[in-house]
């Protein structure tokens, strides 16, 4: 069997527990058949706190599990019943595959229940009888820190021996927070952007603006890719993204205003866009990779700015992060080598941006183009692409 353990949903109402137990039971089947894995034979048991898959073969199942928001740990486990000697029988079979010679170990016993023992009771016993029946391989008890730990969850009428602990996603059930647009640059940050998102429950919507001429059309490949790595992540059976031409409005943004506002004009040119396509998808909120302070339109100053071009939120969860905080969790989640296979950068973006950006002259410069047919045009001529 598999024991997977999840966190905030305990702490939920029990309507709310139960209904995001079933959304990530769900998910998880559905994780499952995208991945050409029949669910049809395993027994999904939930229980407070715990869901236990009753499943032959583990070994890819264990794999796409690492993926599942939601899903704190999960480990392999052995079923036996609350009685000790059944316990202790299922734990000698563990210990003999695990325990080599010379090993030090620790059993760490947690009980859920009514028993008629207690934890110190089980741990006393059963590490006596391991013990005993390998004293050939010279094992000892380490509690401190031994190299061999095995568990021993105690729950009513059964129990649960493992020796692992694997590290799920976290957060909460993709779908239980509703969806956001997710805005896609092909560089480190804003994946990481949408991955936490999704890591917080959400369904996003990838959309990426196409800036050729002044940004190579390779640069597209690169997103795709990107996506893709994001796609693993989400449960939903129909995921697609959309493609928005952006070149002609910075050539427009060139010819009209100064240069050294052409990344504020841009990036509000994107948040209406992508106002647009929130209402369109349903969605409640935008999330884009912007970081305080570490390139010039994010500025506290220039995203004040930025905020004032749209009603909806904004969603920032970089942040507070350090560059290399980012990096570490693009390396984890798959998307950094993808980011960093090759940099082409944006030929519109100044020398010299402003750091500190006007509101009033923003506003001027605006006007003196037609923002609206803008937006309807880059909407009339976006591409939904399937993933």
């Amino acid at each position: 069997m598999i024991l997977i353990r999840y966190g905030e949903i305990a702490l939920k109402s029990p309507r709310i527990r139960l209904e995001w137990e079933k959304q990530l039971i769900r998910n998880i089947k559905s994780i499952l058949e995208l991945n050409n894995i029949s669910y049809k034979n395993i027994k999904f048991l939930p229980t407070r706190g715990r869901i236990f898959l009753d499943i032959k073969l583990t070994s890819n199942i264990c794999s796409l599990l690492k993926k599942v928001s939601g899903i704190i740990s999960f480990s392999e486990v052995l079923e036996a019943s609350n009685e000790i000697n059944s316990i202790s029988k299922v734990t000698l079979k563990l210990a003999d595959q695990i325990l080599e010679n010379g090993d030090t170990f620790a059993l760490k016993v947690r009980r859920t229940g009514t028993h008629n023992y207690s934890s110190i009771d089980i741990a006393r016993i059963v590490g006596k009888n391991v013990l005993t029946t390998f004293s050939d391989r010279n094992i000892s008890v380490n509690l401190s820190s031994p190299k061999r730990t095995i568990y021993i969850e105690i729950r009513d009428k059964n129990s649960y021996i493992f020796h692992n602990k694997i590290s799920g996603m976290g957060g909460l059930p993709i779908g239980t927070q509703g969806k956001v647009i997710a805005l896609i640059s092909g560089g480190i940050d804003s994946p990481v952007a949408a991955w936490m998102m999704m890591k917080r429950g959400c369904y996003i919507r990838p959309i990426y603006f196409d800036n050729y001429p002044y940004l190579s059309k390779k640069n597209i490949d690169k997103v795709i890719n990107l996506i893709k790595k994001l796609r693993t992540f989400d449960p939903r059976k129909k995921f697609y993204f959309y493609i928005i031409p952006h070149g002609p409005n910075l050539e427009l943004f060139l010819k009209n205003a100064p240069k050294n506002y052409t990344c504020l004009l841009c990036k509000r040119m994107l948040y209406r866009i992508a106002e647009v396509i929130t209402k369109k998808e349903k969605a409640k909120a935008i999330v884009t990779g912007e970081n305080l302070g570490q390139v010039a339109s994010q500025t506290i100053d220039n995203l004040y700015i930025l905020n004032d071009s749209i009603k909806i939120p904004v969603f920032r969860p970089l942040i507070g992060l350090d560059k290399e905080e980012i990096i570490d969790i693009a390396k984890k989640i798959g998307t950094f080598k993808i980011s960093t296979e090759f940099i082409d950068s944006c030929t519109a973006v100044p020398k010299f941006p402003i750091t500190k950006g006007d509101i009033n002259k923003v506003i001027k410069f605006e006007s003196d183009i037609n923002i609206d047919n803008l937006v309807k045009n880059a909407i009339n001529n976006m591409k939904k692409v399937y993933i």
